[in-house]
């Protein structure tokens, strides 16, 4: 892990960017209380990614490079509480996920943990599974769906609350009760949950309630609204005008300029989230223009602003969140039933299941609901 720090390292911007993708990525597990992680993400690095997001002095620069965290920006964030840099262990990004050296950890994980989202997927699932199987101090779980329940449970005032505190500061961060000499060395177990509180807290306080329990989408964190005006935008083979905004894999999105338009526009979008420019014109009751998509991928999408026809139109392109798509029933998904012993944590498999797969779909494979012994 990284040494603490209580305040934002990020732009307001950019944080929203990531506790979207944590909403986003929690929510494909059945999670409605994201908080509690992205929460436990803003203890460990404030949500930080790349060696340069966080105060060097508290930090190692010496993982290795991704797409998110180029060299440029030192790479991506290492963990310097369980040693100095030039001995590169301690966790890796965002959710410091540790497994000893940071390359004992890129093997066990893979080095999908490098990029901001494949950080998030793995620090939801690692969220879920060390406090839901391997921590003796929050209740026993028999199945996933029991954890998800605790978790979502889990919110001020509620013992799942306390619970969930005790265990994070004695199975994440390793601050068991009646310690004392934690963290910097002074810190007790109840120290330490109080500092997890307080990063759960601020992140609360900083984007609200609604933003975090509300049923209404939510405003994009990174979308301004797009203004613009043109002609003969020939319903859509002409881009009038281009705007950019991210998106993060599974998270719909809708884009509408029902609220201030003029004229007859036309949209489509294109990139990660793409919208059928045939299901959209005309959708306000009026002219305006709106249509919803699912991100295939966590990138770039962009709306290619235009107009019916030949038509003149101004407009306010608006960009809001909505509630992620749920994953479908995967086809010839099983369930794969079998058992034996010495399977060499992989090294040996004892059966081989094959299943289909599409390309930008998340998929999830699981012993969780009926398991006995020690899989792999």
């Amino acid at each position: 892990m990284v040494s603490e720090t209580s305040s934002f390292v990020l732009s307001d911007t950019v944080l929203r960017q990531r506790t979207d993708s944590i909403k986003a990525h929690a929510a494909l597990r059945g999670i409605t209380n994201p908080l509690v992680i992205a929460g436990t993400a803003n203890h460990e690095t404030s949500l930080a990614q790349c060696y340069n997001e966080f105060p060097a002095i508290l930090s190692c620069g010496n993982v290795a490079p991704s797409a998110d965290c180029p060299s440029s920006t030192g790479g991506v964030l290492g963990g310097r509480g369980d040693g100095e840099c030039v001995e590169m262990k301690g966790g890796i990004g965002m959710f410091q996920l540790d497994k000893g050296t940071y390359s004992d950890t890129r093997s066990f994980y893979g080095d999908g943990i490098l990029t901001v989202d494949g950080n998030i997927e793995a620090g939801v699932d690692f969220f879920i599974t060390k406090l839901g199987f391997h921590c003796i101090y929050t209740p026993t779980f028999q199945s996933e769906t029991g954890v998800i329940n605790w978790l979502n449970a889990a919110k001020f005032g509620a013992t799942e609350y306390d619970e969930l505190l005790t265990g994070l500061a004695a199975c994440y961060n390793g601050c068991e009760p009646g310690w004392n000499a934690c963290g910097n060395g002074t810190q007790s177990h109840q120290d330490m949950k109080n500092l997890y509180d307080n990063a759960i807290h601020n992140l609360y306080n900083k984007f609200g309630d609604a933003y975090w329990y509300g049923n209404t989408p939510d405003i994009c964190s990174s979308s301004t609204i797009f203004t613009g005006s043109g002609s003969n935008g020939q319903s859509g083979a002409n881009c009038l005008a281009m705007y950019n905004y991210p998106v993060v894999a599974g998270q719909t999105y809708t884009i509408s300029t029902c609220d201030n338009y003029s004229g007859d526009t036309y949209l489509k979008t294109m990139g990660a989230c793409t919208c059928n420019p045939s299901g959209n014109d005309d959708a306000c009751g009026g002219l305006g223009s709106q249509c919803t998509c699912t991100a295939t991928s966590t990138g770039t999408a962009t709306i290619c602003a235009s107009t019916f026809s030949s038509a003149s139109a101004s407009w306010n392109y608006q960009v809001t969140c909505g509630a992620p798509a749920q994953p479908p029933t995967c086809q010839n998904s099983g369930p794969f039933s079998g058992s034996g012993s010495n399977g060499q944590s992989g090294t040996n498999c004892l059966a081989i299941y094959s299943f289909p797969v599409i390309s930008g779909n998340m998929y999830r494979i699981s012993t969780c609901d009926s398991f006995s012994g020690d899989t792999y």
